[in-house]
């Protein structure tokens, strides 16, 4: 199977298991849905929402770009085992993020370092499977493909959400609370 085929496919499945995981979660665990926040309030919240429509057609744009005009060359990077170094990024990035909510969720339930870890360190991985992904676009040679500017800036703006937004300022807000005790964030 073409590489490019292969990266359609994990995009789908994984993109599905992302807003299954998400929606799962949302419907079994209403009780959870101010908690899901962290502690992140008003006009911070607005800018986390207001920040997650760009950052999805973002990383549309650069799926876009690497499956209909990029794929001459982004899949030549191949990793030591043969598999397409994007693919392979695409797999850690989409499965942490489908891993996020299950196991906020459980951090919730039990207050265990172990799932305050296991949160802040999928965010972390998501952040870095992303910027992997930039460096690779950016290490290509097609200096002057608009296809390539569009990956860059659409790859930029998620990993500023998820770097910035999700994995500082949303964990710096999340109460930790297997250090202090139950939360101050009441769940409704």
């Amino acid at each position: 199977m073409a590489s490019s085929y292969v990266f359609a496919l994990i995009n789908i499945i994984g993109g599905t298991l992302v807003l299954s995981s998400y929606m799962a979660c949302i419907y079994i665990y209403p009780d959870y849905r101010e908690s899901f926040w962290g502690g992140v309030q008003g006009n911070a919240r607005r800018f986390f929402v207001l920040s997650m429509i760009p950052s999805a057609l973002g990383y549309i744009a650069f799926f876009y770009c690497v499956l209909f005009k990029l794929e001459s060359w982004i899949f030549d990077y191949k990793s030591l085992l043969g598999y397409s170094y994007i693919n392979i990024l695409c797999i850690i990035f989409l499965s942490t993020s489908s891993i996020w909510m299950p196991a906020l969720v459980m951090y919730f339930k039990t207050d265990s370092i172990f799932w305050w870890l296991v949160v802040v360190g999928v965010l972390w991985v998501t952040a870095l499977s992303l910027i992997l992904m930039l460096f690779l676009v950016i290490s290509i040679e097609s200096q002057g493909s608009l296809h390539r500017i569009i990956s860059i800036c659409g790859l930029s703006y998620i990993i500023f959400h998820c770097s910035i937004l999700d994995a500082i300022i949303w964990v710096s807000q999340l109460p930790v609370r297997w250090r202090t005790g139950p939360s101050s964030i009441e769940r409704t």
